[in-house]
């Protein structure tokens, strides 16, 4: 029986059921299905709706299905404040920017609410690509509610995982490997569609492109906040895109101290202008003065921050995912989520989690005293620290 990546007693019993329901009701989907081994897809659509982090992640398996499919023009649906992660990209002929909210927490409340977006997403993209006919659609979140624009779209190939359901709205699934990185689950997908024996795909490293444009930038906004020229530095991001997988503050400001004094680094302090806020409380809980340069960048200028960076310390969000993909090095806070999943990819990296018994979740409010993040004592971040400087 198919596992579905769903917690709680309603979700387990609605979601088998939908599928079961589904199977019945679109079964024909599968009848003269297309080979995969004799498809040569002209148009590609890749749905990948999802927050930075997980743009990123996708990258590796962008880069396949351009090696996979040369000839082919490969479109990209994603978020629009998303979608600047993919500029540049040589693996992508064009971005489709979605005026999209994020998606809910997986519930059946959410899934009714994000069905109804699905809907815009939907109408969007054929006012972007009215004279465009797709012979191959890919959703990389492997979603139900993401699956089924490729449904709607009546694109004749659809290609995915049926992990939360959806799976009656595809003509090929992909199979599900259990909990592996996230970057291999999406590579797994495109691997299903054009297989290759020679494993060496599964070593591709995420991409983000910063152009020199961008380094200039950066280099202006550091010194506008006060970092001397040639001044080595570290870089923290304190947020996430849920609460319970933020570490306190207190010890982010703790751990900027002890790098000052011990290294004599400056810590700068990444974020968006709605983290700004918490980022001045940061300020003003450490002695060593860290720069705040929350929401005067880009994401692609944030990258340059990082990339001139002489390391990185953060919870597990999109400015650890573009350390790893500007191959910075990297201290990755977990509790949440899992390392092995959504951990550092490719990156010289430590990942700090504590096994618990509610871990993973998906929970957007945690009632456990001490939190997963909580677990983590700042001697443990100062021993990595010392750990990657040594």
């Amino acid at each position: 029986m198919r596992r579905y990546k769903m917690k709680g007693r309603k979700k387990s019993f609605a979601m088998p059921l939908v599928n079961l329901c589904g199977y019945l009701v679109y079964g024909w989907n599968r009848i003269g299905r297309r080979n995969l081994k004799k498809i040569f897809p002209k148009n590609i659509l890749v749905l990948s709706l999802d927050e930075i982090g997980d743009t990123l992640l996708a990258t590796p398996a962008l880069k396949y299905l351009r090696d996979a499919f040369p000839k082919a023009k490969i479109f990209v649906a994603c978020r629009d404040r998303v979608c600047e992660v993919l500029d540049g990209n040589t693996n992508v002929d064009e971005i489709l920017k979605m005026d999209m909210p994020r998606m809910g927490v997986p519930s059946l409340k959410s899934y009714k609410r994000d069905f109804y977006r699905v809907e815009s997403v939907i109408r969007q993209i054929y006012k972007k690509t009215d004279d465009v006919d797709f012979d191959l659609g890919i959703d990389l979140k492997a979603d139900i509610r993401t699956i089924k624009i490729l449904k709607d779209l009546k694109i004749p190939v659809r290609v995915s995982q049926a992990i939360r359901s959806g799976g009656f709205w595809l003509t090929h699934v992909a199979p599900y490997l259990g909990e592996t990185h996230e970057v291999i689950r999406k590579l797994s997908i495109v691997n299903f569609i054009k297989k290759i024996k020679d494993k060496s795909y599964l070593k591709q490293k995420m991409k983000i492109f910063v152009s020199d444009k961008d380094r200039k930038k950066a280099q202006v906004v550091l010194a506008t906040n006060g970092l001397e020229r040639g001044k080595q530095y570290v870089v923290m991001h304190a947020f996430a895109g849920w609460r319970p997988k933020e570490w306190p503050k207190d010890r982010f400001a703790k751990l900027a101290d002890y790098i000052r004094e011990k290294y004599d680094l400056r810590t700068v302090l990444v974020g968006t202008e709605e983290e700004a806020d918490g980022i001045l409380e940061i300020q003003d809980l450490a002695k060593s003065v860290p720069l705040n340069v929350a929401g005067q960048t880009t994401v692609k200028e944030t990258a340059a921050i990082i990339e001139g960076a002489k390391f990185f310390v953060g919870n597990d969000s999109g400015p650890m995912h573009i350390a790893s993909a500007v191959q910075t090095p990297t201290v990755a806070l977990f509790g949440q989520n899992i390392p092995k999943r959504y951990g550092p990819w490719q990156n010289k990296s430590i990942a700090i989690y504590h096994k618990i018994e509610c871990s993973p979740c998906e929970q957007i409010r945690c009632v456990r005293k001490p939190t997963c993040m909580e677990l983590i004592t700042l001697d443990e971040v100062k021993k990595a620290v010392d750990k990657m400087l040594s």
